[in-house]
């Protein structure tokens, strides 16, 4: 009798899978052959799970971005002051700073090759996520001072990325702070 499979699981494990492919190899260089070799899978045990490139590209990122959300809120307590979450959340960032640039190159490179309304839709979604986490775990209250937190952070990555130079993420923060106040 063949082995049940739990077809959630494995979408899962191929989707976490295909992140190091599209970011070691660029969403452009990526086809559905090349990433079911990098996966150790046939082409169709691929097209099984998803309808080609993109399907998997979306699920993909979706499911990662999730799962980031996931793993730096859960570092968070109630207890801690917002000011303590902050420092938890850019202790976080800077662990994870390799990743966090990959995602962003993918997501610019993915951006890049489908300018078209829907995609834009839903890679503004996962931004606007990001933004209400930094509203409910850090405390800002003004939704527009948790979007001007999400953009200096995301600066500060991309600056990272592209210059040996940049300003550390948590010199970069200490800066913010005096600007702007963490919510109390």
């Amino acid at each position: 009798m063949p082995a049940k499979v739990d077809h959630d699981a494995r979408r899962r494990e191929l989707l976490s899978a295909a992140f190091h492919t599209f970011a070691r190899d660029g969403y452009a260089a990526c086809t559905m052959r090349g990433l079911a070799r990098s996966l150790g899978v046939s082409t169709g045990t691929l097209y099984h799970y998803f309808d080609g490139k993109d399907a998997v590209f979306v699920a993909m990122f979706k499911q990662l971005n999730e799962d980031i959300i996931t793993s730096a809120t859960d570092e968070l307590t109630e207890e801690s002051t917002a000011e303590d979450r902050l420092t938890v959340l850019l202790g976080f960032l800077a662990r994870h700073l390799d990743q966090l640039q990959a995602v962003i190159r993918i997501a610019l490179e993915y951006h890049r090759h489908h300018p078209d309304p829907d995609s834009r839709a839903w890679l503004a979604g996962i931004t606007r996520r990001y933004v209400h986490t930094f509203q409910s775990h850090i405390g800002f209250t003004n939704p527009g001072e948790a979007r001007v937190m999400m953009s200096l952070l995301t600066g500060a990555v991309v600056h990272q990325l592209l210059d040996d130079e940049a300003v550390d993420l948590i010199d970069h923060i200490t800066w913010v702070r005096r600007a702007m106040p963490v919510p109390g």
